[in-house]
């Protein structure tokens, strides 16, 4: 059904993105390769947020004091 297919979907995603990332333990990985690995791993979280009944909470108003020097 179509939720088996969406999993077998998402599995795959999963796997290719572990794939990208594993390329970097055996050899030097490029940058093209880094990016799609990235963009991958954003296109599945954003998957999975329209997934979900309410979506995540996104923080607006982010708190730079912990960049500053003390």
């Amino acid at each position: 059904g179509i939720i088996i297919g969406s999993w077998d979907l998402f599995v795959s995603q999963v796997e290719s993105i572990q794939n990208l990332a594993s390329k970097g333990v055996h050899k030097e990985i490029l940058r093209e390769g880094a990016r799609r690995c990235l963009l991958r791993t954003i296109f599945l979280l954003d998957d999975i947020v329209a997934v979900t009944k309410e979506g995540f909470k996104i923080k607006t108003d982010l708190d730079f004091s912990i960049l500053e020097q003390k």
